[in-house]
């Protein structure tokens, strides 16, 4: 009953089951001496695959039968973190209500809010929210928030849910950079504009003294520094200069 099925790679007649929400099925592998939490080579477990297919009767069914809700595989992931990173907004409500841990963070930094958030899925990080993820929560490992990962991969959905839920739009990671700062630096324009039109602050310095116009001159995103300065950023002069100087641009404006 544990055995990894040779024609879908990575699975097992339980992970099929939970994965489409079969609970009968599910009930009689079980007692026919499935393991619940085996883990295949692929690092595909049984509640992690019915968390990402959206099956939260799959998901109940492996939860009365004794399931860890909070497994964490070696890659960094759990059901919850599955089910956030693909917009599966029953399988998030229906594992927080059964007390998986909303705010858990794996040993790569994760949380579910904040792959969420990376990952582009705005419906995932309304309802993590709803649940009362906090969402100014800041990762042990990489002291990034949800807001700062969706700026820096360019998510604007993400970023416009996560304002208007009360994130810090001047929080400050590593080395004092905010998520205007990791839009400028990812060249990522469209959510620099709507963080403008949010209020962030747009000289904020980082620990380097670089405000977001700066950091965007020694990236070499032009983009960005005309967004910038169309709304008024002040021109660090020497700054500039010296991201010219090592190449970075080339003054045609």
């Amino acid at each position: 009953m544990n055995k990894e099925s040779g024609g879908n790679k990575g699975s097992t007649p339980l992970i099929k089951a939970a994965s489409a929400g079969l609970v009968d099925t599910v009930g009689i592998l079980i007692e026919s001496r499935a393991e619940v939490d085996q883990m295949t080579k692929q690092q595909h477990t049984a509640m992690n695959q019915a968390a990402w297919h959206n099956q939260p009767e799959g998901l109940r069914a492996l939860i009365q039968h004794r399931g860890d809700i909070n497994m964490e595989t070696p890659e960094g992931t759990t059901p919850l973190i599955k089910a956030a990173a693909n917009g599966a907004t029953k399988a998030i409500k229906m594992l927080v209500d059964t007390h998986a841990e909303v705010d858990y963070e794996c040993a790569n930094g994760y949380t579910a809010l904040l792959r969420a958030a990376g990952d582009g899925q705005p419906e995932s990080v309304m309802a993590l929210v709803s649940c009362y993820a906090k969402v100014n929560r800041e990762s042990k490992k990489s002291h990034f928030t949800a807001l700062m990962k969706a700026a820096a991969n360019g998510h604007e959905d993400c970023v416009q849910a996560l304002v208007q839920r009360g994130a810090n739009i001047d929080a400050e990671s590593t080395q004092h950079k905010t998520a205007l700062i990791w839009a400028a630096v990812k060249n990522k324009v469209p959510v620099m504009k709507l963080l403008i039109e949010c209020g962030a602050e747009i000289d904020h310095v980082t620990a380097l003294k670089r405000t977001a116009l700066v950091e965007a001159s020694w990236h070499a995103n032009k983009e960005a520094m005309d967004v910038l300065l169309d709304a008024g950023a002040k021109e660090n002069v020497e700054e500039i200069i010296e991201a010219m100087s090592a190449g970075k641009i080339k003054d045609d404006r």
